[in-house]
């Protein structure tokens, strides 16, 4: 019969094994989480889209009701076509070609 020690020490090895996406930050006492990306252009993209799809989410004709939230079909389009508008979408290409010249140029140094 298994003891309770054994038990956890099972539960430990798997979480330790298995248990990747969180990770701790004991600065904040919380978790990070991080997301590969290519470059800044695939980033604001992907910002971009997800804006993008709350509007349209918003926009449908069956938006849930919720007590707490006056009308959340109101207040959030507009704070989200806002933002849609503040994404520095033509400048994108400079940040990346910027990204890169500093790169080559941090290499060059090592």
């Amino acid at each position: 019969m298994e003891t309770n020690v054994q038990k956890l020490e099972q539960i430990l090895q798997f979480a330790s094994k298995n248990f990747k996406m969180l990770q701790p930050d004991s600065r904040r006492r919380s978790y990070q989480v991080t997301i590969e990306m290519a470059n800044y252009s695939d980033t604001l993209n992907l910002v971009f889209n997800l804006l993008q799809l709350c509007v349209i989410a918003l926009d449908s004709d069956e938006l849930y009701d919720s007590p707490r939230i006056g009308n959340p079909k109101i207040h959030l389009t507009g704070i989200l076509e806002v933002a849609l508008q503040l994404l520095p979408l033509d400048e994108v290409e400079v940040l990346d070609d910027i990204q890169e010249i500093v790169s080559r140029r941090q290499n060059e140094h090592y």
